[in-house]
């Protein structure tokens, strides 16, 4: 007898009018290595990404000197990192490494840091290509900054809820999202079954013929309305079988404004060919 799918669960999105949602399992608890990497943007609700296509958001650890937050951001509580850790993961949070000293991602290792620090940055990188022009790459960089969830002074519930910041001249452009819901499933080649292009290569060991998944959700801001993307670590995507489950689990959930956007998710062209970067 074939074993049932594993269930989906996502959770409802962190509202300032009600109880932030509490873990249901193990399986529920995030980490920065399941979310670093490259993803691949297969539906969305977001209208930026109508007439786009090959839409992939990249999160590496962070390698820049941090932002000046603005006078409106919240208190964001202490955590201990561990005793050793890179430059790229140490950056935003030890003031006195020197940036000039050092290039991006050099592998320093500093030895039993003092344990105040706080803030969680990660890069947060951006791709995509409109529809009438493979051979244009155009790219958003942001810097994200978890901002707590369920319980500020658990590690992995912080990973859930994000502020983006954009940089250079998106500087004053800021976003908040959140994160529904992850998972594995069986990688069986994309909706052929078959697989429209090679697997691409992946950070972290994974069996091959598993893939990864992510349901993100978007608050609404001056520019963009809310909106749902829903994230295939491979670039052949997810399963119709499992995209239909995480829609029908998005709709029966009790926040109205995502079951309503769950019925909007529209499916995000991947066809990739190449081309010059440029910035958006």
């Amino acid at each position: 007898m074939a074993s049932s799918p594993p269930a989906i669960h996502l959770r409802e999105p962190i509202r300032g009018d009600r109880p932030a949602p509490t873990p249901s399992s193990n399986n529920d608890r995030l980490s920065l290595p399941y979310l670093y990497g490259r993803w691949h943007v297969t539906h969305s609700t977001l209208p930026m990404w109508r007439g786009k296509q090959n839409v992939r958001i990249t999160y590496s650890p962070y390698t820049h000197a941090p932002p000046t937050p603005p006078p409106s951001s919240p208190n964001y509580s202490t955590i201990s990192p561990p005793a050793k850790t890179t430059l790229a993961e140490r950056i935003a949070r030890d003031e006195e490494i020197d940036l000039d000293r050092h290039r991006p991602r050099d592998e320093v290792h500093i030895e039993n840091p003092p344990p105040r620090l706080g803030t969680i940055l990660i890069d947060d990188l951006v791709e995509y290509q409109p529809l009438n022009s493979s051979r244009t790459l155009k790219v958003i960089r942001g810097t994200d900054m978890a901002i707590g969830g369920a319980n500020e002074d658990d590690y992995a519930e912080r990973l859930r809820m994000w502020q983006w910041r954009g940089r250079g001249l998106l500087f004053l452009l800021t976003s908040q999202w959140q994160i529904l819901g992850f998972g594995e499933e069986p990688f069986r080649g994309g909706k052929d079954g078959k697989g429209k292009r090679p697997r691409e290569e992946i950070e972290e060991e994974l069996p091959e013929e598993t893939n990864r998944w992510m349901v993100t959700f978007f608050e609404k801001t001056l520019f963009t309305p809310a909106g749902l993307d829903i994230y295939s670590r491979d670039s052949r995507g997810l399963s119709e079988e499992l995209v239909g489950r995480i829609k029908e689990t998005l709709g029966k959930l009790q926040d109205q404004e995502v079951s309503r956007l769950a019925g909007e998710l529209f499916e995000v062209v991947m066809e990739y060919v190449g081309g010059g970067e440029e910035d958006a």
